[in-house]
């Protein structure tokens, strides 16, 4: 099931695809706060390292690895 924060998510991403195809100012907004969402998405879901793949930031299971005192 999507929680809310998903479905604003992808409602906003949809907007943003058409404001940049209208060549719309309003399209660098929506995919800062479509950013924004999915990452509160993927934090929740403890996906960590998708949950900075919207920022550029990749994980790598770097913060699971950390929270368990395993080895990379």
């Amino acid at each position: 099931m999507m929680s809310t924060t998903e479905i604003a998510g992808f409602v906003l991403a949809l907007v943003m695809v058409v404001c940049s195809i209208k060549e719309l100012h309003w399209s660098w907004p929506l995919a800062i706060a479509s950013s924004i969402l999915y990452f509160f998405v993927f934090k929740d879901s403890l996906l960590y390292g998708e949950a900075g793949s919207p920022f550029g930031v990749g994980g790598n299971g770097y913060a699971r690895a950390r929270t368990h005192n395993r080895p990379l």
